[in-house]
């Protein structure tokens, strides 16, 4: 058997003189893969599994340079695919003068490396101290035919898979290789030794800081990612602060279009695109298939996580409900109805495809998916314009069903674990259209959606939250009305959505206390119904009354006092209101207190009570804001013993706020009432009036 030549070294990549950070792996990997002798002559081995882009080949070849001296032979094999194994193991043979030349055959240089491998790990006197590399394994199977067996050895695997990873590798022996922390990239992207803008002048050292920082969070620390910018930055001699106004939008556009690369000649010389785009072609054509769907999928949602149930089977009637109001001119219906993942089986079979590419990591604790932001954008970018329409009017259809509903303008509350748990797909959805809304057309469904997302926020007290999310589908009901495209949905139906979203709008401006803004708006939505109003419809009668309602309080807010009492009046005597009659009782309430006819808004007090228990429940928001009135009456009036009576309703009151919504502002205004009242009672225990 033939020795071979020795020392001998392939790694195909240059030492990186920008390498950076990873001081623990390289120390795992140093102890892990310590040359000592086994009895049983097996392999030491390590396996660096993660995210494509997070730098897994960096460190193996990093580890390659800093220990060579330990090692006779260093031996590199890209195992991506089948032949690259065997172009590997072929020039292995041949660079080792253990095969002829003339042996060409695949199979027998395969077999005459591994040969050698053992051989030369127990030979008599002085065995030869091999390292051997696999670089990007994507598939046991392919690997097993070259995999070194009996001999002693080390072997350290890159791949995007965590099952590969336990297959090969065990305890510290199996590394997740992570994106850096933010001041391990930060450090990173300003750590720029030569390169020219460290040597520019007008930038200050907090302008490259706070430039640092707002693109490494952008690109959420991914080495790749960050080394492509700092390449780029470095060649073009300029600072971060300047890369930054020219590519406001790097993160979307600049990093996929190739016009940015990593010029460091010992980084990969990959785009981010090709990184990630080609990572699901394993397993079954039927598995990779529906992968490629969720993964399209989630392109378009929250990358910090995304509920699994959302995907779940639904039935087609609760996918359409408050959807398109004409079907027939819905193009594609029937297939956006179907679920991609009919069978439990599916999405799980979807999801362990995905994982053992690195493309997502799954929550067990809450069953939710997440995925890099960057691999996000590029899955996006990938699609034709009309893949992305499709996929992102099917992810609607599916969040449709999910999102609970406002009935018939009632509070949203019991819902609210719900709504919290999908609001931030709807605002993923959103910022998704900001990119892709001239491929997207104008998705009324979303906007749909996104009135119960902006109402829920309001009723927590996320105001300017609920304002976005208002404004950005208001702009999509402009958008769709002035160019009169708008598949599957009614004119009709547009304008009534409007209406909607400017409720929501005027809503925040009354609790922000912004009365011109609250009442102009509320005028403009009676304005808008009675304007979309449908011949003999009774339904849009009460809702145009139901307007005019909300209009009676921005006038309470102007201190237009009898109006919106009149107003209020009305409201009280229709039946087809009377599922909000609460609401417009505890309003008569506070318009006669502020009138200072409080005998009759205690009655209207206790009319109201009656209505909440029965409507809502003891324990609601709107017996909350009925124990404010009352305590606000009996403040006014004075007397000690109403002065009692006015502390013990405002502590109903906190305690239901800060059961039901304790960041609420009104939480807080509700301890200012109590702290006013406590003194003259001579109360000073504040253990529980703290926020």
């Amino acid at each position: 058997m033939l020795i071979g030549r020795l020392p001998f070294w392939n790694i195909p990549l240059v030492k990186n003189p920008s390498f950076h950070g990873r001081a623990r792996e390289l120390g795992i990997l140093g102890e892990h893969l310590e040359y000592r002798r086994d009895e049983d002559h097996n392999p030491l081995v390590a396996c660096l599994y993660g995210l494509g882009g997070v730098g897994k080949t960096q460190i193996a070849a990093q580890y390659a340079y800093i220990s060579h001296k330990q090692y006779d032979a260093v031996l590199w094999v890209s195992a991506e695919t089948s032949q690259k194994l065997a172009d590997s193991y072929g020039s292995l043979a041949h660079g080792l003068g253990i095969a002829a030349d003339s042996v060409q055959n695949s199979d027998q240089l395969r077999d005459i490396v591994r040969r050698w491998l053992f051989t030369a790990s127990k030979r008599d006197g002085k065995s030869v101290k091999w390292l051997l590399i696999f670089d990007n394994v994507d598939n046991v199977k392919l690997l097993e035919r070259y995999w070194p067996s009996a001999c002693a050895g080390a072997i350290i695997i890159t791949s995007r898979s965590p099952d590969i990873a336990r297959y090969y590798a065990s305890g510290k022996g199996s590394l997740h290789v992570e994106p850096f922390s933010l001041a391990e990239a930060q450090d990173f992207i300003t750590d720029t030794g030569s390169l020219q803008y460290n040597r520019s002048e007008g930038s200050t050292q907090q302008e490259k800081a706070s430039a640092a920082r707002q693109i490494c969070q952008a690109v959420d620390n991914l080495p790749l990612a960050l080394a492509m910018i700092k390449g780029h930055v470095g060649t073009c001699g300029m600072t971060l602060s300047r890369f930054l106004e020219l590519h406001p939008d790097f993160d979307r556009k600049a990093l996929f279009q190739g016009s940015l690369k990593a010029v460091d000649p010992g980084s990969y010389q990959k785009t981010i695109n090709s990184t990630w785009t080609a990572a699901v072609t394993t397993g079954s054509p039927s598995a990779d298939r529906k992968a490629r769907t969720l993964m399209q999928m989630l392109a378009f949602l929250d990358g910090d996580g995304v509920p699994i149930s959302l995907f779940a089977a639904k039935s087609s009637e609760d996918m359409l409900l408050d959807g398109p109001d004409v079907l027939e001119e819905m193009p594609g219906l029937i297939g956006l109805l179907e679920n991609p993942f009919p069978k439990e089986f599916d999405m799980e079979s979807a999801i362990a495809t995905l994982l053992q590419a690195s493309l997502i990591s799954r929550n067990p604790e809450n069953d939710r998916i997440s995925c890099h932001r960057l691999v996000r954008a590029a899955i996006a970018r990938s699609m034709d314009s009309e893949h992305k329409t499709r996929t992102f009017n099917r992810i609607l259809f599916h969040l449709n069903s999910s999102f609970p509903r406002q009935l018939d303008g009632e509070p949203m509350h019991e819902a609210w674990k719900s709504c919290e748990e999908l609001s931030s797909q709807v605002t993923a959805l959103l910022e998704a259209f900001l990119w892709y809304g001239d491929e997207l057309g104008c998705p009324m469904l979303l906007c749909e959606i996104a009135t119960r997302a902006a109402w829920f926020l309001m009723e927590r007290g996320q105001f300017s939250t609920s304002m976005s999310i208002s404004k950005s589908a208001l702009a999509i009901c402009d958008k769709a009305l002035e160019c009169g495209v708008h598949p599957g949905y009614s004119s009709w139906f547009v304008r009534d959505m409007s209406s909607y979203l400017y409720n929501v709008q005027a809503t925040v401006n009354y609790e922000l206390r912004c009365p011109d803004n609250s009442l102009a708006l509320h005028e403009k939505i009676q304005a808008i119904r009675e304007t979309n109003k449908r011949p003999g419809n009774a339904e849009d009668e009460k809702w145009i009354a139901a307007a005019r309602g909300n209009v009676a309080v921005s006038l309470l807010a102007e201190d237009r006092l009898a109006e919106a009492l009149h107003i209020l009046e009305e409201m009280i005597k229709r039946e087809d209101l009377k599922g909000n009659l609460d609401h417009y009782l505890n309003n008569m309430c506070l318009c006669l207190r502020l009138m200072h006819r409080f005998d009759e808004a205690m009655d209207y007090c206790r009319l109201a009570t009656d209505a909440i228990e029965k409507l809502r429940g003891p324990q609601s928001v709107q017996m909350a804001f009925l124990l404010f009135q009352l305590g606000s009456i009996y403040m006014i009036r004075g007397p000690d013993t109403q002065l009692s009576k006015a502390f013990d309703a405002f502590e109903r009151c906190l305690g239901l706020q800060r059961l039901l919504r304790p960041r609420h502002p009104y939480t807080a205004f509700t301890l200012h009432k109590i702290s006013i009242v406590k003194w003259p009672l001579g109360i000073v225990d504040d253990r529980n009036h703290c926020m």
